[in-house]
């Protein structure tokens, strides 16, 4: 489905700036553009609300479990768990601290559009979590990877070179002669280097600094690649959040709260999207439903 709603809603678009509708600097053209190419996207496709909701959602648990099972290593397991189990936001899981997660209530509260609220995960998500964590306390969840220096050796004219960094004092750039390379392979001149580094302080001091949204987005993205379930982003994550929960019986209002939305119309929008949950009910429980 995927592969076939994203032509049709490029289409979709097109058509509707063709017919004279370009200008979209105003929230009344915007809310137009969408409206209208919801109605081209309807065309194409057909009045299916199930294959129009696959592009926001993934369709089942399964889904779920195959992108779980392409999380082949801690930290992408522990960030499609807390991604599914939280409904957070992409932006509100990049500024999550390790030392404000509460592992024994299992809650976390988060910070967005100049508000907070608590969102909870389950035991799953918790062992996901500790195990990426390991004996970590704190500084951001996902931090950024800064890989720690092995110096390298370059050639020039007649030496093997060394070279490394001091970060103790501002990245200071050192280097050592190593050898003649007429009498010495770079095999051995490596051998040399790396056992001269035993003496030296290579330490890289690692910044409190987070991975950014667009980064996460990538690897949520990697993971759906590896599952074979085409584009795959946060987003489709919290919403398939929501509409498990609404499918399961939650209630709205508290899904509101879960999500952070301001007004339940934003959250009335699963009330849809969720009608192949009623669909299926009808069927299984009606006197004449099949």
């Amino acid at each position: 489905p995927f592969q076939r709603l994203v032509p049709a809603l490029n289409l979709a678009v097109r058509l509707w700036i063709i017919r004279g509708g370009s200008d979209v600097r105003h929230a009344r053209d915007a809310n137009e553009l969408l409206e209208v190419a919801s109605d081209e996207l309807r065309a194409i496709v057909g009045d299916n609300s199930r294959l129009g909701f696959q592009v926001l959602l993934l369709g089942s648990l399964q889904d779920h479990f195959d992108l779980l099972r392409a999380a082949t290593n801690p930290r992408d397991r522990a960030l499609v768990e807390l991604f599914y189990a939280t409904g957070c936001r992409v932006g509100e899981m990049a500024v999550i601290r390790v030392e404000h997660i509460d592992f024994t209530r299992r809650r976390i509260p988060v910070r967005a559009k100049r508000k907070e609220r608590v969102v909870y995960f389950g035991l799953p998500a918790s062992r996901a979590l500790r195990k990426y964590l390991g004996g970590r306390r704190s500084g951001y969840l996902f931090q950024d990877i800064i890989p720690q220096q092995k110096g390298h050796i370059t050639y020039y004219k007649k030496a093997w070179i060394g070279h490394w960094r001091d970060h103790r004092i501002n990245g200071f750039h050192h280097c050592k002669w190593l050898g003649n390379p007429q009498n010495m392979s770079y095999a051995a001149a490596k051998v040399k280097f790396k056992r001269f580094l035993k003496s030296v302080d290579l330490i890289r001091v690692k910044p409190d600094r987070p991975l950014t949204r667009s980064t996460l987005a990538r690897i949520v993205q990697e993971i759906g690649r590896r599952a074979g379930l085409g584009m795959v982003g946060p987003h489709m994550l919290r919403h398939s959040f929501a509409t498990h929960l609404l499918e399961c019986g939650a209630d709205i209002r508290a899904i509101q709260e879960l999500l952070g939305h301001s007004y339940l119309s934003s959250t009335q929008v699963y009330t849809r999207i969720s009608n192949n949950a009623v669909e299926s009910t009808f069927k299984r429980f009606h006197p004449r439903g099949t």
